[in-house]
């Protein structure tokens, strides 16, 4: 399966907190934060699970906000906690 085909998801992480105009993104898993203009938080009330290689969805991507349809963030977690 090549890298468009893949199916992504919101992880179960995410924190988004809106204030006024602004909208904050916070991914407790990655420990990421981002402050979301207008077009990202579009991007993200629009969301479809594809891989649209965009300039938002690889900034997402790479912190931890969006990620692999199949993950179980939960097991994860678990076994990272295990291996501690």
């Amino acid at each position: 399966m090549n890298r468009q085909q893949e199916k992504y998801k919101f992880s179960q992480y995410n924190v988004i907190h809106k204030d006024g105009d602004l909208q904050y993104i916070w991914n407790t898993y990655s420990n990421a934060l981002l402050v979301l203009d207008k077009n990202e938080q579009e991007y993200i009330r629009t969301f479809t699970g594809i891989d649209d290689n965009s300039n938002s969805f690889n900034l997402l991507k790479a912190n931890g906000f969006i990620v692999y349809e199949h993950l179980d963030e939960f097991g994860r977690v678990c076994m990272e906690e295990k291996q501690a």
